[in-house]
């Protein structure tokens, strides 16, 4: 069986429960261990963080006409 390392992204796990399951509580061990199980993985490790979001001014010739 392979190993994963799992990155929980807190902030926007977060918003998605707030936003979808009215905050429930969440035990994030636990949630990166049935993660694991239900793809036959083996957890080696498990990472909660959560970092400011990205916030840029958009300048002329950041996308082309076409995005």
């Amino acid at each position: 069986m392979e190993k994963a390392v799992v990155f929980i992204d807190a902030g926007y796990l977060n918003k998605v429960l707030k936003n979808y399951f009215g905050e429930p509580p969440i035990d994030y061990l636990k949630l990166s261990e049935q993660i694991c199980t239900d793809l036959g993985l083996i957890r080696l490790r498990a990472y909660f963080y959560q970092c400011m979001p990205i916030i840029r001014e958009v300048q002329e010739g950041d996308y082309s006409k076409n995005d």
